[in-house]
């Protein structure tokens, strides 16, 4: 399993809790502000992200609103669109058939769903799409996974497959949405499973999409690809290591080697041999995280530079300032000078 707190996903998904809130008589940005840690602000970046943590406590709320009753499931999947996937759904939507859509959803669903993986088989006249779970979000991984299936639903209506007959199986035990079977009667439903599977017939891969559009795919497949460039780059395990660092420096004076290690769950010996395929160390990067936190602090000027060495977990100042200056060329005091020189 992956980390959550290692995981990011598309402030998108946020849209479901802002409805929620209105539907509760409760203000969005102030709920969202206060319990999330997500600002108005950052709502607004149609780029933005959202952390692992505040996923997992976004699906919290939602699995609390559910409960409540019938009618509030019904409008979860209602605030619960297919573009609420971003690029990854307008690429689906745009593909020739519905077989071209399931290669781009299997190809690039990691963008928007991390937890999740996706991949689909043809055996026996049927088709298969398994949703495995890579993360644990607790409380709520039962209901992601039948808000999953709603999209993949969802989508299938698009191309006029609302009566297409599809078999669910879920590994939990019991129905988060107990209105599904109501909801899809074309539905059948097993639960308990070995895996999390959605199955239809393999003559419905052929079928047309409605709203295929061979310029607009394009665009979108290509933003999706410079898209995939840059997410390579940044889940390499470089940096994804100085995540972990950067967010323990924010609590902890001193980050031990085991610590980020078990944060990756990974072993030391892995972690250590990831690095070194990518050309650095631990070490390196640490120094690299604590000397970016100098940086900043530095330049903020709130703080002595005693104060950053303490924080930083130098053992005295006098070490804080030869550490910065093999890092950076100069003293503490003197790249404060020039920092407030430039401003």
């Amino acid at each position: 399993m992956i980390k959550l707190e290692s995981l990011s996903f598309p402030i998108s998904y946020v849209q479901v809790s802002q409805e929620i809130c209105v539907a509760r008589g409760l203000d969005p940005d102030r709920v969202l502000a206060e319990q999330f840690g997500i600002s108005p602000a950052a709502r607004a970046d149609p780029q933005g992200q959202i952390s692992g943590t505040q996923f997992g406590a976004l699906m919290e709320m939602l699995v609390e609103f559910v409960a409540q009753s019938p009618d509030h499931q019904r409008k979860l999947i209602d605030f619960f669109p297919p573009t609420i996937h971003g690029y990854v759904a307008l690429a689906a939507i745009t593909s020739a058939t519905v077989k071209n859509a399931l290669d781009i959803a299997v190809r690039y669903a990691h963008q928007v769903m991390p937890a999740f993986e996706m991949r689909y088989t043809v055996n026996k006249g049927q088709c298969h799409v398994a949703l495995n779970r890579l993360a644990d979000l607790g409380v709520g991984n039962a209901l992601l996974t039948e808000m999953v299936f709603c999209a993949l639903h969802s989508f299938l209506r698009l191309f006029g497959g609302a009566d297409t007959p599809l078999h669910l199986t879920l590994m939990h035990d019991t129905l988060v949405l107990s209105e599904l079977p109501e909801l899809y009667r074309n539905l059948t439903i097993e639960t308990g499973c070995e895996r999390n599977l959605v199955s239809f017939p393999e003559s419905h891969l052929n079928a047309i999409i409605a709203t295929r559009n061979t310029a607009t795919h394009q665009a979108i497949e290509q933003a999706l690809e410079k898209n995939e460039e840059r997410l390579r780059q940044q889940h390499s395990m470089a940096h994804r290591v100085s995540g972990v660092i950067l967010s323990m420096l924010q609590h902890q004076r001193v980050v031990e080697a085991q610590q980020v290690a078990q944060a990756l769950a990974l072993s030391s010996r892995t972690l250590n041999r990831r690095l070194a395929e990518e050309g650095t160390s631990l070490r390196q990067l640490y120094n690299d995280c604590r000397c970016a936190i100098a940086r900043q602090l530095l330049g903020q000027g709130n703080m002595t530079a005693a104060q950053i060495s303490e924080q930083l977990g130098f053992s005295d100042e006098a070490n804080f300032s030869r550490f910065f200056k093999q890092q950076t060329g100069k003293s503490p005091g003197a790249f404060r000078a020039s920092r407030a020189q430039q401003e």
